[in-house]
């Protein structure tokens, strides 16, 4: 057996996750290997929300619309309190003003997976499925790896930095000598996604709060209509132990839903049934030399939110451009080392809330007088009331969808001096807002995304010395776009007439703005004066490329 390929990145995992990162290096030029034990992708829908940061980075590719179209955009839940008694909370008054996704998506996992792969074989990146890494030994100039195919024959090859995408029983994870902590929740969760006869409230998230337990509908459109999930009763979860019988039958859901739900419904057509337990863990890194670990590989949780696949998307999207800009050669370890101290606080936290949040679900979701009269206090009284304001509402957004997210303690963010008083800080997500540039409407999304770092200069052009901004792109190249955003100014210029996006980032006069390739903000500062920008690049860069 010999080395017969080498690459820059092996993915392991061809999941939304190694999907995602593999889209992210290919963007880059990176020489990449996408590879998956299993045959085919998954056809269940197992994840069933892309929430909108997702949504940015995905239309960063390219795919983000696309996505939209297939999914279901329902803006608001339907709480059903008992047979007659029923309130719906609205999320389309948010005003969430600073996204192109103000929404939550519904879809299955499978159509984002669909998506994410369509894009790669058109731009040339292939995805091996049946293709087992069976062994990963790293070495001074990489990681020699083997191979598996189906015909049980065997690869060596060799990559620069292997990337586990490969699930909760990663194999690149045992392979880095990563531990996996944390524990499995004991309740039994069922779901179903199944066409259900009844009045439930079409295009929007129903919440049943029955007397002996609760259930969820999702509004996910295909391959059925519904995705039911609840909890197992004490009175029929014994029989649908996943660990003494893992096939879930439709009579079996329909019980549960008889007990769980307030009016009658009648579950039809199960396209998939299953019975599971949840877990809650964490790797202890994100990376270990030349292993790194994204998605479920590094972090796992109850889908309290919708956050998991979501979470696995943006660590994929932290870790592409850090990882391609290493391979160039123009960074070193400590933009490397950047992803942890990034996205692992990120996945401690997401661990914590969801697990706050599921706790609460599981506790209404009990049997027994008490429960119930807990279930009518919590979703009779409490939501209704925090619910009621388009503020609280608009928070609540912001977090489920990730676009609060920030990295202000990370080591690669910088404030600059004087300091803009308002805007977002350095390490927060840019926001988008709406722009022209030749007399055409767009955003600033649009014009400052694809694979290289942004300097955006705000207020009057002629603020900035034409010299200082030839030296910049000079030293970096394709590495750095320089844009200019006024209130007026050149054809080239970002035109803000109303001065509605100056605004948001807390631009009275001139500032400037670095947005990473990741859509964050790297580094900010008052005035017109780049000698800050331009030291803050040169600890990142090593120049052009």
């Amino acid at each position: 057996m010999n080395e017969t390929t080498t690459v820059d990145v092996l993915v392991v995992g061809a999941g939304p996750t190694g999907l995602m990162l593999a889209s992210s290096l290919q963007s880059f030029g990176v020489r990449t290997r996408l590879v998956d034990r299993l045959i085919d992708r998954a056809h269940e829908s197992r994840a069933l929300v892309v929430h909108a940061r997702s949504l940015e980075i995905l239309q960063d590719l390219g795919v983000g619309e696309t996505l939209r179209r297939r999914g279901n955009t329902a803006a608001r839940i339907a709480i059903h309190l008992s047979s007659k008694k029923k309130f719906v909370i609205p999320f389309d008054d948010i005003g969430a003003i600073d996204t192109e996704f103000p929404f939550i998506l519904f879809i299955s996992q499978a159509e984002t997976e669909a998506v994410l792969s369509e894009h790669l074989v058109s731009v040339g990146q292939r995805i091996e499925r049946g293709v087992e890494v069976t062994a990963l030994a790293p070495d001074a100039n990489g990681v020699v790896c083997t191979l598996r195919h189906l015909d049980g024959s065997e690869e060596e090859m060799r990559a620069t930095y292997v990337a586990g995408c490969d699930g909760a029983h990663s194999f690149v994870r045992r392979a880095a000598g990563i531990s996996f902590e944390g524990e499995a929740y004991p309740q039994t969760f069922v779901l179903g996604d199944v066409e259900v006869d009844g009045a439930i409230t079409p295009n929007a998230l129903n919440l049943f709060f029955g007397e002996r337990g609760l259930a969820a509908f999702f509004p996910l459109g295909r391959p059925r209509t519904w995705r039911m999930i609840g909890v197992s009763p004490p009175e029929v979860g014994a029989e649908v132990n996943p660990t003494d019988r893992p096939q879930l039958t439709l009579e079996e859901l329909q019980r549960i839903a008889d007990v769980s739900v307030s009016i009658p419904l009648k579950l039809r057509d199960p396209d998939w049934l299953a019975n599971f337990r949840l877990h809650h863990r964490q790797a202890a890194h994100y990376r270990s030399g030349r292993f790194f670990l994204a998605g479920d590989a590094a972090h796992v949780h109850s889908p309290a939110g919708g956050q998991g696949m979501n979470t696995g998307l943006q660590d994929a999207w932290n870790l592409g451009w850090k990882l391609a800009l290493a391979l160039r050669g123009v960074a070193g370890d400590p933009l490397l080392d950047s992803y942890e101290a990034e996205r692992q606080p990120v996945g401690k936290f997401l661990l914590r809330y969801t697990d706050r949040l599921f706790g609460q679900f599981a506790r209404l979701a009990k049997g027994g007088p008490i429960a119930f009269v807990m279930r009518t206090v919590f979703a009779g009284m409490i939501i209704p009331r925090v619910m009621s304001s388009r503020t609280r509402r608009g928070r609540a957004f912001r977090l489920v969808s990730q676009l609060g997210i920030r990295y202000r303690s990370s080591p690669i963010v910088e404030e600059g001096e004087p300091r803009l008083k308002t805007g977002p800080e350095a390490g927060d997500r840019f926001p988008d807002a709406k722009v022209s540039v030749r007399g055409k409407a767009s955003t600033l999304h649009r014009e400052l995304r694809g694979p290289r770092f942004h300097l955006l200069l705000c207020g009057p052009e002629t603020s900035w010395a034409a010299s200082a901004i030839i030296e910049l792109e000079t030293k970096y190249g394709g590495l750095l776009s320089i844009r200019h955003l006024s209130r007026d100014g050149s054809e080239s210029a970002l035109l803000d007439p109303t001065g509605i996006a100056l605004d948001l980032l807390g631009v009275r006069s001139v500032g400037s703005y670095i947005i990473r390739p990741d859509g964050y903000v790297g580094y900010r500062c008052d005035g017109s004066e780049l000698g800050g920008a331009a030291a803050h690049l040169s600890k990142l860069l090593t120049g052009r490329s």
